[in-house]
């Protein structure tokens, strides 16, 4: 809301057609209002403690609770005035999602860095070895080229730092401060190539590559176990050093053998008997390739599905029913979100004044942003069908369309590969 919300709810609290316990209604409402306004703890504390002490109050009182409406409009007269926007309403500055891709896909392609996130076969291993200029493979020198590699990429590419964070972690055990992290994903992993555990395996095992089942295997020697995790990716189950290194490579590449098919069967279990999915293969490549961070794109998709459920009208006396589609136009690829049996919340004119309300500045500020463009298109009933790109770094603007077929509310998230220049 605006600088005017208290305003507004002064306004509405002196209807008199509203009843006091619409009235009361309302009331409860301000203690969300105050916690995002106010950063003093203290001031927070004790605005919410006057509003539970004004709520809690005997049914058959009427006199009173009028006393107490009146009181707490006064609260609201003095938060007006004190009223200061919060930050995190604000936008933050477009960041082109081209950077990430083009960060994931030259750390894939470099000779080095791609160790970390393939297995090893004997053909990389020779060139590991050409590049270290030692005739067996050795892990320390290995790493001492895995470091440079790294270093060099950092500096050379502009990236969210979260992404930076995320591969420093992996591969370094350290934050930007050289400082130990006792975790670097968000499914709390805290083994890393750094790991002393790694270390000591390749001292017992000199010339064995710690991340090759075949070189292992032919030479009869187990893999390094580590601590067990369940991937949020797929669910799949972690134990080895060989899995967290594939693992990794699934957090920033979606293939064949990684789909958003298969990782979004996964994750839609979570809404199995809320939502109906509709996941159609001829509307849902699993061929398509991107470099992405795979996290973001799945923190994005549940956001928007928990907005869909939010916002369904269950007078259609049905569940939520969704259209998911994946393909490539051009030097994108686009991942469509269809809300078909729906109609969006506002009018044209309400969307205008306020576009980013509500989750929409949230989610581009904290999952979207860096990670891809963000298009609606979107069915306002009688005013007729709008596309509008919510965040792609032009200015924002309703177009409306003519389309028969459309139907209800699509969220698209848009990846970029290549320049258009």
């Amino acid at each position: 809301m605006n600088i005017n919300k208290y305003d507004f709810i002064k306004e509405l609290l002196d209807k008199n057609k509203l009843s006091l316990y619409q009235k009361e209604k309302i009331l409860k409402l301000i203690s969300k209002e105050i916690k995002k306004d106010f950063n003093s703890k203290n001031e927070i504390e004790s605005r919410l403690k006057l509003i539970e002490q004004k709520l809690d109050i005997e049914n058959d009182e009427t006199i009173e609770k009028t006393e107490q409406i009146i009181t707490l409009k006064k609260l609201l007269e003095q938060n007006s005035k004190n009223y200061k926007p919060n930050k995190s309403n604000k936008l933050t500055k477009y960041r082109d999602p081209l950077e990430m891709y083009v960060f994931l896909f030259e750390y894939n392609q470099n000779p080095i860095l791609k160790t970390t996130c393939h297995e090893i076969d004997s053909n990389e291993l020779d060139i590991i070895k050409e590049i270290c200029n030692t005739d067996d493979y050795v892990f320390e020198e290995h790493y001492k080229y895995i470091l440079k590699a790294w270093n060099e990429h950092e500096k050379k590419h502009k990236v969210i730092p979260k992404i930076k964070a995320l591969i420093r972690g992996y591969l370094t055990g350290e934050n930007w401060e050289k400082k130990k992290v006792k975790i670097w994903s968000s499914d709390r992993i805290s083994f890393s190539w750094a790991s002393e555990e790694l270390l000591r395996w390749t001292q017992e095992h000199p010339g064995m590559p710690p991340n090759s089942f075949k070189i292992l295997r032919k030479n009869r020697i187990k893999g390094l176990d580590i601590e067990q995790f369940n991937s949020t990716i797929n669910g799949n189950t972690i134990q080895s050093f060989l899995e967290l290194v594939l693992h990794y490579k699934n957090l920033f590449h979606i293939k064949k053998n990684n789909s958003l098919f298969d990782i979004l069967s996964f994750v839609n279990n979570e809404w199995k008997d809320e939502i109906d999915f509709v996941l159609k293969v001829e509307n849902f490549s699993e061929k398509i390739e991107l470099f992405t961070d795979v996290d973001k794109l799945i923190q994005a998709y549940k956001i928007i599905i928990e907005l869909i459920k939010d916002s369904h009208d269950y007078n259609y006396k049905s569940k939520p029913k969704v259209i998911l589609s994946f393909y490539e136009n051009e030097n994108k690829v686009n991942f469509s979100i269809n809300h078909i049996n729906s109609n969006f919340n506002k009018t044209t004119i309400s969307f205008k004044d306020r576009p980013y309300g509500g989750i929409y500045t949230s989610i581009i500020n904290k999952q979207i942003n860096g990670l891809c463009n963000l298009h609606l298109k979107a069915d306002f009933g009688e005013e007729g069908i709008y596309e509008i790109n919510l965040w792609d770094g032009k200015k924002l603007e309703l177009n409306e369309i003519i389309d028969s077929t459309f139907k209800g509310v699509e969220h698209t998230l848009e990846f970029i590969k290549k320049s258009n220049s």
